[in-house]
């Protein structure tokens, strides 16, 4: 590949195809284990003396989850969920729907026991599941994807001594809520079919219950090209005052959600905002607070409610909350705490999502203290805390040292009679990882397992980085396919989180042939590739020494739309130029990384401003890098 590579915009793919011809050409180059900038590499883990110092909390606990002895944990003894699935997974998975992690707990009860006899009516409570599935399908794939699994579950009857005609006495079809056979219609956009569902939900009173999201998108469906359909619905909605808006409001609503979900965001925002200007009301002030989040317009957030606030619009507990999301991602504290003053001022007994929405803000800043507290006052107020409560009580207290406090909260849930879930177990993981404490990795895992608590993408990425980080492990790559193969086993959908973190693993050992495999995989799968992905793939480059690949790469991620590099990628760069002693590549990176800060573009952080500096050095600049960096903050 050579000369520079541009991206055409009307061609979306073109960017995908050169990236991908990038890295086939990294492919056919010879790998080298040993590079010199991976046995220079600087990121460390926490130190290990905060283990040391926090190993024996948990065990000071008269609760302690498990009996796990603390030096006997491997992959194999962590991480053996196809070996541990038993019938009542199968059963559970079918209950919760989830069809295609109840044909992989399958699949894996025959293999792991030479083709044991599974219940019948287990059978055919699953031939059923996947008919339902079948169903609900849009695409050939996924319709051909069914019928080769009915297919192979009818051919398993053999082991059973069963024929096809008894077997169809087992077989009970599942019925199909309307909303989900309109939510079907509406992503295959088939009109006729869409609009007949609904008529019907309407005369059941079913449409009443249809969520906002799914109702914008049945009113975009018809709102261009058939208007009466469009009409007889909004009509409805008026009629029965499903968002006390207008006829007016709901209109100019549609069109704004119309322009949001396609190129012209712009123009929508600039509608939204003359809309809050002209027309603002209470009523309609949560549709437009809903629909900002709802597209993550976030930037005209404050803007909006600001008119609000000018034109006196009562704002009630729904648009605060919203409100207070807001302050949490934009990291303003203290107008989230304003927002959540509001909230108590308005009304008599504020909705536990208020709580919970503001004790988010409170567990990002690790305010365990003020957690502690607020908690203890809602207890004494008459309101009984939900799991989320103390799910974001333990977020607040899993850095190192609070980690005592972070197990209390769990037991706190227990007491409370509620049952933890993935997100809090998930927590208790993720905390003991950052602490470098594998063994209550490993007793926490086997709890959450022990409870019945399946685990899901998050739980199984923790756990790989926990064993590709993890300091003495003779061989984290084996480890950690074993981990990932298991959780294919038991159904558990990967991610691209999961999927970037073993390629970091890949490129963390110089295994650039794990990197590629590991990316093919996950393209194969359709699931999209982010710039943490390619910044990994860049590192599995750097690593095994072939720069040119990785700049290619760099330079392909610039001319992307939506895969362009942050802080991070170039700190990586930076980095590997460096140590390479290529002047001439680190004063044009040092520059454009400057440029892209003084522009905004890209967010500075410790990282990038200690090897900016280091680049300085290098270049032996006259303006020292702190200038210019206060220069951007100014």
């Amino acid at each position: 590949m050579t000369g520079k590579l541009t991206r055409t915009p009307t061609k979306p793919l073109c960017w995908k195809t050169h990236a991908i011809r990038t890295l086939a050409f990294a492919a056919q180059r010879v790998w080298t284990n040993n590079s010199t900038i991976a046995s220079r590499h600087s990121f460390g883990l926490v130190g290990r003396s905060l283990a040391t110092r926090h190993q024996s909390v948990v065990v000071k606990l008269n609760r302690n989850p498990t009996a796990l002895a603390y030096n006997t944990y491997s992959s194999h003894s962590v991480f053996n969920l196809a070996s541990s699935l038993e019938l009542s997974h199968l059963v559970h998975a079918i209950k919760l729907r989830h069809c295609e992690q109840a044909w992989s707990i399958y699949q894996t009860l025959r293999r792991n026991n030479r083709n044991a006899i599974v219940p019948t009516d287990i059978l055919g409570d699953l031939y059923s599941l996947l008919r339902y599935a079948r169903t609900l399908a849009i695409s050939e794939n996924s319709l051909s994807k069914k019928d080769r699994q009915l297919e192979a579950l009818v051919n398993d009857l053999h082991l059973q001594g069963l024929s096809k005609e008894e077997f169809t006495k087992f077989i009970k079809d599942i019925p199909i809520p309307n909303y989900k056979l309109l939510y079907r219609s509406i992503r295959a956009k088939g009109h006729d079919e869409a609009m007949r569902i609904f008529r019907e939900m309407m005369y059941t009173g079913e449409a009443l219950q249809l969520s906002r999201m799914w109702m914008y998108n049945l009113l975009n469906m018809f709102y261009a090209e058939e208007k009466s359909l469009y009409d007889e619905i909004v009509v409805y909605l008026v009629d029965n005052n499903v968002y006390n808006l207008s006829r007016k409001d709901l209109d100019a609503a549609v069109i704004i959600y119309s322009k949001l979900s396609t190129s012209e965001s712009d123009t929508a925002v600039r509608q939204m905002l003359d809309f809050a200007r002209n027309d603002l009301s209470s009523q309609n002030l949560a549709n437009i607070l809903w629909m900002i989040q709802h597209w993550k317009q976030f930037d005209i957030m404050e803007e909006v409610m600001d008119i609000a606030s000018h034109r006196e619009i009562a704002v009630n507990s729904e648009c605060i909350v919203m409100l207070i999301r807001y302050y949490r991602l934009s990291k303003q504290p203290a107008k989230a705490f304003e927002a959540f003053q509001q909230i108590l001022a308005n009304e008599k007994k504020p909705a536990i999502q208020a709580f919970n929405a503001f004790l988010q803000v409170l567990a990002d800043q690790s305010a365990t203290d003020k957690i502690s507290i607020m908690i203890q006052a809602m207890i004494e107020a008459g309101y009984q805390p939900d799991i989320a409560t103390f799910s974001e009580a333990m977020k607040a207290n899993s850095k190192p040292e609070s980690l005592q406090a972070c197990v209390e909260y769990y037991y706190m849930m227990r007491d409370h009679d509620l049952q933890p879930n993935q997100y809090s177990y998930n927590i208790l993981l993720n905390a003991f990882y950052k602490a470098n404490n594998m063994p209550e990795v490993v007793r926490w895992f086997q709890t959450m397992i022990a409870d019945g608590v399946m685990p899901n993408h998050v739980t199984v990425t923790t756990l790989i980085k926990a064993f590709t980080e993890e300091k003495g492990s003779s061989s984290p790559e084996k480890s950690v396919l074993r981990i990932f193969e298991q959780a294919k086993a038991a159904g558990i959908k990967a991610d691209v989180v999961l999927y970037t973190a073993l390629i970091n693993m890949f490129a963390k050992s110089a295994n650039m042939q794990g990197a590629l495999a590991t990316h093919s995989d996950m393209l194969s799968r359709g699931i999209d590739p982010n710039v943490y992905t390619y910044t990994s793939l860049i590192e599995a480059c750097i690593y095994s020494e072939q720069m040119d690949v990785a700049q290619k790469i760099f330079d392909l991620m610039k001319e992307s739309d939506h895969k362009k590099p942050n802080a991070f990628t170039y700190c990586i760069m930076l980095k590997a130029w460096s140590k390479l002693q290529n002047s001439q590549k680190v004063k044009e990176l040092h520059q454009e990384t400057m440029s892209l800060l003084e522009a905004g573009s890209i967010e500075t952080d410790h990282a990038l401003n200690d090897v900016l500096q280091e680049c300085q050095l290098l270049l032996n600049d006259t303006k020292s890098t702190s200038e210019l960096l206060e220069c951007t903050i100014e």
